[in-house]
């Protein structure tokens, strides 16, 4: 009797500290929950800051593309009207140049003018050309970067939230 006292005695025990090493588990567990769970919502603010900032992108994508716009209008207009005003000072500079020889290089140095100005505008719509294809880059990058850095933080997300309802059910069970 004394012996079947001793085994039992001895199984007791043995089941105790293995109900305290699962207790210890599960409060390490809990605590993991915890710490995980106080994450999520700085990983929120994170994803929140980054759609934030693709908005940001996109609304100076449409702007630069609205000043390229406007910009070609105001070229356009500016061509047509030098084309408008060139015309008749090249018509006069012929008729001067039967006339007077300085009437008609007084024309040719307007004409000059006029085409440098023409250049420097067509230069101007050059680098705006380049600043969009740059601003179309960077919308690219900044959307792509956006994206992969969301789909990231939800994956996370949701990995910490199966571990933390995985480590409550543990606890649960452990405290059962």
């Amino acid at each position: 009797a004394s012996k079947a006292l001793r085994a039992n005695h001895a199984e007791a025990t043995e089941a105790k500290r293995a109900a305290e090493v699962r207790a210890n588990q599960a409060e390490r567990s809990a605590e993991e929950t915890r710490s995980l769970a106080a994450r999520v919502p700085a990983l929120e603010n994170e994803i929140a800051s980054l759609t934030s900032r693709a908005r940001q992108g996109e609304l100076e994508l449409g702007r630069v593309r609205q000043q390229g716009a406007d910009d070609a209008n105001s070229l356009q207009s500016l061509q047509a009207r030098v084309r408008d005003e060139l015309e008749p000072a090249l018509a006069k500079a012929r008729e001067d140049a039967v006339a007077a020889t300085n009437s008609y290089q007084a024309a040719e140095s307007k004409l000059a003018e006029v085409q440098r100005a023409l250049k420097e505008k067509e230069a101007e719509h050059a680098s705006l050309r380049v600043a969009h294809e740059k601003a179309n880059k960077a919308h690219e990058k900044a959307s792509t970067l956006a994206s992969q850095n969301e789909s990231r933080l939800e994956a996370q997300i949701v990995e910490l939230r199966t571990r933390a309802e995985a480590a409550e059910a543990a606890a649960a069970a452990a405290a059962a």
